[in-house]
This record gives structure tokens, sequence and C-alpha cells, in this order.
């Protein structure tokens, strides 16, 4: 299957709109996609995931461009249009084995959850703080101070529990304090989307 949330932005008609037009998007890409995993079942080895992984980036790319352009012809009605996504492919290899893609833009997030009842947060949050600290530390650490963000109940709580992490420059945690709802990975905000 294919499992998509696409949470609009920029008031309800300019979100509404972009959800609508990503999610139509996708569902014409996920036919593609079954007959890549159709044909990879048959037998056929050109037939891969990867494949399926770059149809689903195509997937959300068309419909950032859709949006801009949308966004171009009413910059009244919808000069903030745009929405986050977090989306699925659920897939099976060459062996039969289940397998997953995940794509996702702005901070809509994918999870997975363990046998044992914990979540782990597998996306991070296209934010300024988060992606600098990516850039500079990695991955791992980006998700682990993002983790503390989200677990902090106060902005002293997190400030004392960041207060000496080599991740953390002095600006990072009041910015992201200030400008948490800003993400800067939104489908349909910028000419390009990673």
């Amino acid at each position: 299957g294919l499992f998509a949330v696409a949470d609009g932005m920029g008031g309800y008609a300019g979100g509404a709109e972009a959800s609508r037009a990503l999610v139509e998007i996708m569902a014409k890409y996920f036919l593609r996609m079954e007959e890549i995993r159709k044909r990879r079942e048959g037998g056929d080895e050109t037939a891969t995931i990867e494949n399926e992984a770059e149809l689903l980036r195509r997937s959300i790319r068309e419909a950032n461009a859709r949006i801009v352009i949308k966004r171009g012809e009413m910059p009244d009605e919808f000069h903030n249009m745009g929405t986050t996504c977090v989306s699925a492919r659920v897939t099976r290899d060459v062996k039969g084995n289940a397998f997953g893609i995940i794509a996702h833009a702005g901070d809509s997030r994918a999870y997975l959850h363990h046998p044992d009842g914990r979540l782990e947060t597998l996306t991070l949050d296209d934010h300024l703080v988060l992606l600098t600290i990516k850039k500079t530390h990695g991955e791992e650490e980006a998700l682990r101070i993002q983790e503390i963000f989200d677990n902090s109940v106060r902005r002293e709580q997190t400030e004392m529990q960041l207060k000496d992490d080599p991740c953390i420059q002095p600006w990072m945690i009041a910015y992201y304090y200030k400008h948490h709802s800003q993400v800067s990975g939104a489908v349909g905000f910028k000419p390009d989307v990673k």
C-alpha cells in the first residue's frame, strides 16, 4: 500500500487545495509503484525497490511544482499555500519480505512502533535549528535533539538539559522556541523540495 498524511498550511482554502493536489498525484504514482512490484514478483530484475522509491520522490516533486504554479496564479488567495507530508510505501522485496519506503517534507513525522510499545522517530523536521545540527553533527544527533525538544515541558527544562551539549549553539534554543512552527521544507513553498 501507500499511506500518506498531507497536513495543509496557509489557511483553509490553500491548505486544503495543497493537500488534495499531493494526495491525487501520489495516487497516480501508486499505480505505477504497484506495476513495478508485480513485475518484480514475476522475476523482472530491473523492477527494483529503488525504482519505487524514485516514484515516491517524483510524486512529491510533481505535487510541489503544481502547488507552486497555483500559488503564482492566485497569489492573493493562496500566498501561503503548502502542505507538510509524510508517506510510507509498503512493498515486498525479491524474496517476498515486507519493505518500507518513507518520504517526508515539513514537520509531519513517521514513527516506528516497536513490539515493546516504544515509538522511534524516523524523520527529522525541516526546521532551521534541526537541519543546522544535522549538517554539522549528523542526522542521529539532530534526531536526538529533536527528541529532547519534544519531551521538554518548558523552555527552561530544555536549556538545562542541553546546557553543555556540543551540538547546540547559543542561538538555537531561543530560535527553536520562537519559531517552532516554521518549517523550511514543506511541499509547495519553494520551486524545489527535498
